[in-house]
């Protein structure tokens, strides 16, 4: 049995989609109809599209009616080819948005500031005889260390849901500068400090908020300190241990930026400074800590 359009006013019935023309018509209402894809749409216009295309199914104009009425008709047909022109238009700006990944190797360079202190001690026995015991009785900080690091770094990550976790090593040249003045049984000294270089084997946890990846890291620091007295000079190397904060922001699919802050304990290590004017080998216990600000960036492959 075939369905008869039910009767609303002279003006507007309601007529099932079945009773629309063949052809065109027909065609642009199913084209347009909502549907599931791959691709996110504006969200204006999908909003729009799934409100016109349940209008279109359900409302049909037929001739007739007062001018209220035509006005209404009007309206209610512009409205509905507005909604499939912007479904079309959806259609096509849609854009494609897969879910960011931090997965895979990456490498990458920065450059920042370090600012630090350090502690001095005795560090046993004066040579060269090392019979007297060297004393430091005031230790006067001068000037506290400060200056450029800049270097290269890589790294890998893995990422499970929200969650990525991965290491990082980097190492840097540095021109961290500072000094002291030493009041001690042998007389006043007066070192200078000097960070030359700066690395880090870290391991690295974050929350992915899409391109936006705030971490936490922590692990092992090296660094190799100068001290240098009027008469002579001696350097070392540290080993101790690193703990930061930062983020990184992905500006393309491979390209993206970090901000990091450092701070890193390396322990006491000795020196042995000439200090000619009364012919001793000074041992110096020397223990720096740095602070690290430094901006970077990363290219995944």
């Amino acid at each position: 049995m075939v369905q008869e359009p039910q009767e609303l006013s002279p003006a507007l019935r309601i007529i099932p989609l079945h009773y629309l023309p063949a052809g065109a018509g027909r065609r642009a209402f199913w084209e347009h109809r909502p549907r599931t894809s791959n691709h996110r749409q504006l969200s204006v216009a999908n909003l729009l599209q799934t409100s016109m295309a349940k209008s279109i199914n359900f409302l049909a104009l037929v001739p007739g009616g007062n001018a209220m009425q035509i006005v209404t008709k009007a309206a209610i047909g512009a409205l509905a080819f507005l909604g499939v022109s912007a479904a079309h238009a959806a259609d096509e700006v849609a854009v494609t948005s897969p879910e960011y990944t931090w997965s895979g190797f990456y490498l990458g360079a920065h450059a920042g500031y370090g600012w630090g202190n350090a502690d001095y001690s005795s560090g046993g026995l004066l040579g060269p005889a090392h019979v007297d015991e060297f004393v430091i009785f005031e230790d006067f900080r001068q000037d506290d260390g400060r200056g450029f690091i800049g270097g290269v770094q890589a790294g890998y990550n893995w990422q499970t849901g929200n969650l990525v976790y991965g290491f990082e090593a980097d190492a840097a040249y540095a021109n961290v500068t500072g000094g002291r003045i030493l009041f001690t049984n042998v007389g006043t000294i007066d070192p200078d400090e000097k960070l030359r270089f700066l690395g880090t084997i870290r391991g690295r946890l974050g929350y992915s908020v899409g391109r936006f990846l705030p971490y936490v890291t922590a692990g092992m620091a090296v660094a190799n300190y100068k001290l240098e007295e009027s008469y002579s000079g001696s350097s070392n190397t540290h080993v101790g241990w690193a703990v930061g904060l930062g983020s990184e922001l992905a500006v393309t699919e491979k390209v993206s930026l970090k901000l990091e802050y450092l701070y890193a304990d390396f322990g006491k290590k000795n020196y042995d400074v000439r200090y000619l004017a009364g012919g001793y080998v000074v041992p110096l216990g020397f223990e720096p800590t740095l602070q690290t600000v430094r901006l970077g960036v990363n290219v995944r492959f």
